[in-house]
């Protein structure tokens, strides 16, 4: 069964009835493109979704039969579809989540209950234990159509804690600046024992003074999603235990953990496989790797996920059985050795799949999400690398037949069908792409000329005044992208057209608040573009200047505020 709801105590319920009516539930974001929820729908053959008065004209549009969780006491089922059963067998499905498919379709990953149970034994045995569960609490703010949710929200109740759910208004202050800081506040009230981010949101959060004091009051943090980088784990000291957390979705969350020492100067690594999951590093040829060579990592045991929904091909390619008999593997594409006791380490994916900020994003989705846009004739998309060569984002290179396709076009048109966080940073046009001696693609030098490519000229880009350069700078460093200008940004633009959402927002909000006291919360989404929130800003500086509440307005010229220079310094350290 399917399950839209906006995060909340409610969800959470829906997901557990699901489950225990025998069904795996289906999470689906209402932030996703229409055409994605219906390809999710169609991919996973569903035919109704729990839902409330936000979420219920959206899948009602797209032809699903809804439920609303607030005001539904009893569902009728028809005669002929008997009701389901809780589940009794470990190989009952418990949840289907999608990820990005190299063919533009979402692929459904089915995760069975024993997959689950084995995860969470594993984990009593990596974190430390719990022997005062009713005094431990864990944060949970992750979308459940990712995989780590599961970890908290069901492990810390199966454990006998209790959880913080944080909603969409409170993370994304919608409701109020008061909500708006929920993280910060309920971080500082010394309740969570437990939490879960990306390296990226725990680098960010390092960035507030009462987030990273809130942090600092942490017993347990785990960080997964993406590479954990030793400056990172330095800034994090004062917190007891830090786990690195290392698995793919079709492997049930984590198969490997490390817990971090002060002595991971040189790298961090993913750690040690699990309880009951088995691992193999092997080379091109299928053979065993050798300690410190790097290879393919393959993951077999009590983890794997029973294979992709419907997609018997597909599952049969990426679940291989090996022929010594020794079970099912799963390919995960990234590259790893392994070090001193057996810890793996990290060295980055060998296919078309990154990471960009802790999504994974599947570029040959991408590059097909182009190629069906009429008129473009060949298409090709690679990662952009930081200094550190962390990926920082996508862009893509397109040979067009339609000379009025443009690159706003071509951009407006996959946010129509990528999720946010899947659309490039930029699009070039070009006459041709590079090939190499053989005649394929060189992606290596294409990779070099738009990594290289600075930002084409914008009408109306940011920098008319200090006001509009100081917000572009603070755009830039949120959405890590320090090379960009200020005057890249367009004036009309939208934040979220740029790959933001409404967590990067916040912290745009609490950058700007401290030189300019007069914003809320709510104005970030009134005026989400740079235009608009100079205009705001102006405006409530002269409202300020007018109840002679002693602050000066910011003239239309000059230099940054010591603050603001000490922040966008940190910022520009932190990227």
């Amino acid at each position: 069964m399917g399950i839209c709801l906006p995060a909340s105590v409610n969800r959470v319920a829906a997901m557990l009835g699901i489950m225990l009516s025998g069904s795996p539930y289906v999470p689906i974001d209402i932030t996703f493109p229409l055409s994605r929820i219906t390809s999710i729908l169609s991919t996973s053959q569903i035919r109704r979704v729990v839902v409330d008065s936000q979420t219920q004209d959206l899948l009602s549009s797209v032809g699903c039969e809804t439920v609303d969780v607030m005001h539904t006491t009893s569902v009728d089922i028809p005669e002929e579809e008997p009701p389901g059963t809780a589940a009794s067998h470990g190989t009952d499905l418990a949840y289907i989540l999608h990820t990005s498919g190299s063919t533009g379709a979402p692929k459904g990953v089915a995760v069975e209950h024993h997959s689950v149970v084995n995860l969470f034994r594993a984990l009593d045995e990596v974190l430390p234990a719990v022997t005062d569960p009713a005094g431990k609490c864990w944060l949970a703010t992750t979308n459940i159509c990712f995989d780590i949710s599961v970890v908290e929200l069901f492990w810390p109740l199966t454990r006998g804690m209790s959880i913080v759910v944080a909603s969409s208004e409170a993370l994304a202050g919608r409701s109020s600046p008061e909500a708006g800081e929920f993280l910060a506040d309920v971080l500082a009230s010394g309740r969570v024992s437990h939490f879960q981010a990306t390296p990226t949101m725990v680098d960010m959060m390092l960035a507030d003074s009462r987030l990273r004091a809130g942090l600092a009051s942490v017993e347990v943090l785990v960080m997964g999603g993406e590479e954990v980088r030793p400056q990172l784990l330095r800034r994090l000291d004062r917190i007891p235990v830090v786990i690195n957390g290392y698995g793919p979705t079709e492997a049930t969350v984590y198969a490997t953990m490390h817990r971090c020492r002060p002595d991971d100067t040189a790298y961090v690594p993913i750690g040690r496989p699990l309880a009951g999951v088995r691992i193999r590093v092997i080379s091109e040829e299928g053979e065993d790797c050798p300690p410190g060579v790097p290879g393919e990592l393959l993951i077999g045991g009590a983890g794997l996920a029973r294979g992709y929904l419907n997609n018997p091909r597909l599952t049969a390619e990426k679940f291989a059985s090996d022929v010594t008999g020794s079970g099912r593997w799963y390919a995960t594409g990234d590259l790893v050795s392994v070090g001193a006791g057996s810890s793996l380490r990290f060295h980055g994916r060998k296919d078309s799949q990154v990471k960009v900020r802790g999504f994974r994003v599947e570029l040959g989705e991408i590059e097909q999400s182009v190629l069906a846009i009429h008129g473009v004739r060949e298409a090709a998309v690679v990662p952009v690398r930081d200094d550190e060569n962390l990926v920082k984002g996508v862009r893509a290179a397109a040979r067009v037949t339609d000379e009025t396709l443009t690159e706003a076009s071509i951009l407006a048109a996959l946010r129509e069908k990528l999720p946010w966080y899947s659309v490039p940073d930029r699009i070039f046009l070009t006459d041709e792409l590079p090939v190499n001696a053989n005649g394929k693609l060189d992606r290596k030098t294409l990779q070099e000329r738009l990594s290289s490519t600075a930002a084409a000229p914008k009408p109306r880009t940011a920098g008319t005044c200090l006001l509009e350069q100081t917000i572009g700078e603070v755009w830039a460093s949120v959405l890590g992208r320090p090379d960009q200008r200020p005057d890249d940004y367009e004036m009309d633009r939208n934040f979220f057209d740029y790959g933001g959402n409404s967590q990067l927002l916040m912290y745009v909000f609490q950058m700007l608040r401290a030189d300019h006291p007069q914003l809320e919360l709510t104005d970030m989404y009134r005026y989400p573009t740079i235009a608009g929130l100079s205009a705001r800003l102006r405006d409530g500086r002269q409202a300020a200047a007018s109840d002679h509440s002693g602050r000066e307005p910011l003239p239309r010229g000059g230099k940054l505020s010591a603050a603001e220079r000490r922040r966008l310094a940190r910022r520009g350290r932190r990227t």
